[in-house]
């Protein structure tokens, strides 16, 4: 077993063109856990992005084409364009599919002061493609930023463009909601890592649809955080214990038994009550080869209003499966894109540019997504973010300005990977604290680059003196591995870390997401190298020097 083992190490480190970095103990440890099918010291993270990671986006799709110029926008004429759009969308939903094409040129989306409406794009295989985020290529202008739905609520300000089935909304207070459909209780329990779970009747499940495997329970606090104090403040926590929310695509049903394409990363546990829920989601739909224009102007302060907020948000992805942003330019927005109770989808290939505001990019209550390949010129508040029952998603070779770091926003987030990601901050993080901590198991720092002046004594696990006037403190988290930390000088509290190999210089392998799907998969997928060539050429076009 040993020489297979050593083979293995072999194989990978020259398919993969290692230098001579040092090879990451834990890494190692993972190749033998796999080897010899015991428990490893990671998560597989490879199943993030657009069909769990194993092909490229299509570059072509067989869809019929509608011009929202044929539906009376005309660029560049000063005019709003936003009722054009619309009916060239709802065209496209009326034949349950299509391209919504763009012209060169500047379009008006919200010409009008104090709506509360976006543009909602509700069926499959609907792709918004514009000719390009550059010079001569499509604009899409915002000059008027959004309101609440709901004026009592303030978080519920919508973005100008949201693909979503039907009027769905993602809560973290309704956990267990089944949104009307099939709901099964689990029978047995299940290891996180495994493919499988019994329930008790899986008549109302069908292969390839999406379900999210759900618990919340007091009973799970023991089980996940340990005999680790928690602040009185952290009321959620102490009132419903902790809450998990996978979501999981069926690959096959035997009898009672679902199995899904990818695995389930929490323990699922006896005495919890454990369920399976269906999800109705999107499929296919993009966003690509646009330059998206909020008018967000002034001196960026954090929360003063809707507007300093999330009043100019561009696309938020809810509730889909394989879909995407790519090759897009985002400036003066609250929040470029939002991954939103997805699955499997992927933004690739963003800019963020212009004014500095409250959000960058954002991964919130779905599970294997990733973020990669994408760069925060304007250093928003608040880096790339993970949120609210976020459960195994990546943020992968990406680049943050200063002084905005990683986000973890609360509402039980677990097994997140920042993967050779670049930044002048270890946490820009917020999150009401009624709702933390921060992140719980799984939160994994690969050859991360610090760009940042130095800090001494990260503590992860730092509990305030629970007094009004001190609701926040440094980012909670639960044992997070730290293995390559490299660049600005950093220390740590270590007995708030659960490993921190080799810091101060970079390790092989290089990245992890990159190096778990070549494992997985037993081939390096050829769109990882193709990515990153399109992505050189996509900054250079932009006119943007490359790190």
């Amino acid at each position: 077993m040993k020489n297979v083992f050593s083979l293995l190490i072999a194989f990978l480190i020259s398919s993969t063109g290692a230098t001579a970095r040092k090879v990451a103990p834990i890494w190692e440890e993972q190749l033998a856990a796999v080897e010899n099918g015991e428990p490893a010291p990671l998560v597989d993270y490879s199943y993030a992005g657009y069909r769990y990671g194993t092909t490229a986006i299509p570059q072509s799709f067989d869809l019929p084409v509608f011009k929202v110029d044929d539906f009376g926008a005309v660029p560049d004429d000063g005019k709003s364009d936003r009722a054009a759009i619309e009916a060239a969308i709802a065209k496209a939903s009326q034949e349950k599919g299509g391209i919504v094409l763009f012209s060169s040129g500047r379009y008006l989306l919200n010409e009008k002061p104090g709506s509360n409406r976006g543009i909602r794009i509700g069926e499959s295989n609907i792709i918004l493609k514009g000719q390009g985020a550059g010079p001569g290529g499509t604009r899409l202008f915002m000059r008027h930023y959004l309101h609440p739905e709901d004026p009592e609520r303030g978080w519920t300000v919508p973005f100008m463009f949201t693909f979503a089935p039907g009027d769905f909304e993602a809560n973290s207070k309704a956990v267990l909601d089944d949104r009307g459909g099939a709901k099964e209780r689990v029978v047995g329990t299940g290891a996180g890592g495994s493919f499988s779970l019994e329930v008790e009747d899986a008549s109302g499940f069908k292969v390839g649809e999406v379900v999210t495997l759900a618990a919340e329970s007091k009973a799970l606090v023991p089980e996940i955080v340990g005999e680790r104090k928690l602040r009185t403040l952290w009321s959620r926590i102490h009132q419903r214990g902790v809450a998990v929310s996978e979501k999981l695509e069926i690959a096959r049903i035997d009898g009672n038994r679902l199995t899904f394409k990818a695995p389930f990363l929490n323990n699922v546990t006896e005495n919890v009550e454990w369920w399976v829920i269906h999800y109705p989601v999107l499929e296919n739909c993009g966003f690509e080869d646009i330059h998206f224009e909020g008018n967000f102007r002034d001196e960026f302060v954090h929360h003063k209003n809707r507007e300093h907020s999330t009043g100019y948000s561009a696309v938020r992805m809810l509730a889909c499966k394989d879909s995407w942003v790519r090759r897009c330019l985002m400036t003066n927005t609250g929040c470029a894109v939002s991954l939103t109770g997805s699955i499997s989808s992927t933004a690739m290939m963003v800019v963020i540019g212009g004014n500095r505001s409250h959000n960058g990019m954002a991964i919130t209550f779905g599970s294997r997504n990733l973020v990669g390949l994408t760069r925060d010129v304007a250093g928003q508040f608040h880096g790339p973010a993970m949120s609210h029952l976020a459960v195994g998603n990546v943020y992968w070779r990406n680049v943050t300005s200063k002084p905005s770091g990683p986000d973890f926003h609360g509402t039980f987030v677990s097994h997140s990977l920042y993967d050779l990601n670049t930044a002048a901050s270890l946490s820009n993080h917020g999150a009401n604290f009624r709702d933390l901590p921060n992140h719980l198991a799984g939160a994994v720092f690969w050859n991360f680059h610090y760009t940042g002046v130095g800090e001494v004594g990260r503590n992860y696990w730092d509990l305030l003196p629970d007094e009004p006037d001190r609701n926040y403190g440094q980012m909670a988290v639960i044992d997070p591995v730290i293995v390559g930390l490299h660049g600005g000088e950093v220390s740590f509290v270590e007995s708030s870390v659960g490993r921190l190999e080799l810091k101060g210089e970079k390790v092989y392998p290089e990245s992890l997401y990159e190096a778990q799907l070549e494992l997985r998969l037993k081939r390096r997928p050829r769109w990882i190298e193709e990515a990153q060539e399109e992505w050189v050429n996509f900054q250079k076009m932009l006119g943007l020097e490359l790190n």
